[in-house]
């Protein structure tokens, strides 16, 4: 039986649904490769919230929404589109786990594991062609999906990069996290050909949500233990990725510049984590504040109805989140 993140119990009828958009992302995952189908199964049930398909499920009751199972595809796209990208994310990491769950570059090597993300691509664009309603929705889809590539082309570009600058982080997350949350939002309203003014507002939502998703991650990255995390915590420094908490400490504590030239062993970055949280988590817990009251604000602009209680009620929560 499927089961997903308890969160969703407190919403009754999208917990429902997501059960049925988690079937259908099993449902259409299917490899001759069974240990690493297995692994794909193991990583969509491990822990994963189902935000991006949440979020494309409520913004496509402001319109006339599309028959159930096509919504249901639509949803879960979002999800296997966040999946492609996790399984190459975890290669360029070299992460070990990912929701508990051993990578599947870690047990089968880089190659597989690309191959993987990339199968998960086609799927992508298979349940999208099954579901869209015109070639300006699938253009939509190939162009978010262009941005989120070039996002993560950009993180690569800023590894190690002592000079990356708040700014160069912004640019980076607008691919890299903001612009699938701005995908799911938008294209949820688009399916349900809502009003052009709501969708212009769901893109608006969506990317000021991914962005203060992705800047509490990284503040988690520094704050949380393995355990809650479900992932190496301290994986920013050891990856070499500048994120804001750091780059914020940096500001705030010069001398930390020059300590991230060391080698990143255990206790080093302990220590370097230690100096983040004194020195950098205010400020970004600032920013995070920042764009969940941005996405909230539109949100208080659309027509009121008890799905926009939960869209406002989801985007509190995510920014208190744990994990």
């Amino acid at each position: 039986m499927i089961s997903i993140n308890p969160m969703w119990m407190a919403f009754p009828a999208l917990h429902d649904r997501l059960i049925k958009v988690e079937d259908v992302v099993q449902n259409h995952i299917y490899l001759r490769n069974k240990a690493i189908q297995q692994t794909l199964f193991d990583l969509t049930s491990g822990g994963g919230k189902l935000v991006r398909p949440a979020f494309l499920l409520l913004f496509a009751t402001f319109g006339q929404a599309p028959a159930s199972d096509k919504l249901e595809k639509s949803a879960a796209a979002m999800e296997i589109l966040h999946l492609a990208t996790l399984v190459h994310d975890d290669v360029v990491d070299d992460s070990p786990l990912r929701r508990g769950v051993a990578t599947i570059h870690s047990q089968y090597g880089d190659r597989n594991a690309i191959y993987a993300g990339d199968y998960l691509f086609t799927v992508y664009f298979e349940l999208i062609n099954e579901t869209a309603r015109n070639p300006e929705d699938v253009h939509l889809n190939a162009m978010m999906m262009r941005r989120i590539l070039l996002g993560e082309l950009d993180q690569m570009r800023f590894d190690f990069r002592s000079g990356m600058t708040l700014k160069d982080y912004l640019r980076e997350i607008d691919g890299k996290t903001a612009a699938l949350f701005q995908l799911s939002c938008e294209y949820g309203a688009r399916i349900a050909n809502a009003p052009v003014t709501i969708q212009r507002r769901a893109r608006r939502i969506g990317h000021d949500i991914g962005m203060a998703f992705q800047i509490l991650d990284d503040i988690l990255d520094y704050t949380q233990d393995s355990k809650a995390m479900l992932k190496p915590v301290g994986e920013d420094l050891r990856s070499g990725t500048y994120s804001v908490p750091l780059l914020y400490a940096v500001q705030n504590y010069p001398k930390l510049e020059q300590l991230l030239q060391d080698e990143m062993t255990t206790d080093h970055v302990a220590t370097l984590a230690k100096i983040v949280q004194e020195y950098g988590i205010t400020d970004a817990k600032h920013l995070a504040t920042a764009y969940t009251q941005k996405a909230l604000d539109q949100i208080d602009r659309l027509p009121q109805t008890s799905n926009t209680d939960i869209l406002r009620q989801l985007t509190n929560e995510l920014l208190q989140r744990a994990y």
